[in-house]
């Protein structure tokens, strides 16, 4: 009873943390029972609604189908296919909020090896799909400059320049 009231659980995951103290007849038979009370999920739209919210707390903590899809085939859960255009999002934003001052002052050409390397193993880590991971990498030096070819100003310049008053200069 514990077990199950602290969050919600697959049939699987129940039968895993009982296994470590009860037969395999117990087991079955408690799990039959909470089936029976609606405290597990019994059918495949239950666990496919169990698994949506799964996976919507994981999107919020901002990680990556991959990464998702393992957690639920761990606990015995049908898998998620997020849209990709969600995925590219996620992706985009984690990597503006984490490498911010990596990317600040950069020119689209100046965009190296050492930071593509950086923002590639951060995403993958984070359970992004190597596709995605593509997208991001192209789209992050465009980002970085605009399209009249103005350099992206650190916080320290742009208030060095707000408070003695010059502009920003283009690059040639």
């Amino acid at each position: 009873m514990d077990l199950l009231a602290r969050r919600d659980h697959s049939p699987k995951e129940v039968r895993d943390k009982l296994a470590e103290t009860f037969e395999p007849e117990e087991i079955e038979e408690a799990v039959a029972w909470a089936t029976e009370k609606s405290w597990l999920p019994g059918d495949e739209d239950g666990l496919r609604a169990l698994a949506d919210r799964m996976s919507e707390a994981y999107h919020r903590r901002k990680k990556g189908a991959r990464y998702i899809n393992e957690k639920l085939r761990r606990r015995g859960l049908p898998e998620i296919q997020p849209p990709m255009e969600l995925e590219l999002e996620k992706a985009l934003e984690l990597v503006n909020n984490k490498f911010q001052r990596m990317f600040q002052g950069k020119p689209q050409g100046e965009f190296g090896l050492a930071e593509r390397v950086k923002v590639q193993r951060f995403l993958l880590s984070r359970g992004f799909d190597p596709s995605v991971v593509r997208q991001v990498l192209q789209e992050v030096p465009r980002q970085c400059s605009n399209q009249r070819g103005w350099r992206c100003p650190s916080r320290r310049s742009l208030r060095l320049r707000r408070r003695h008053g010059f502009s920003m200069e283009v690059d040639e």
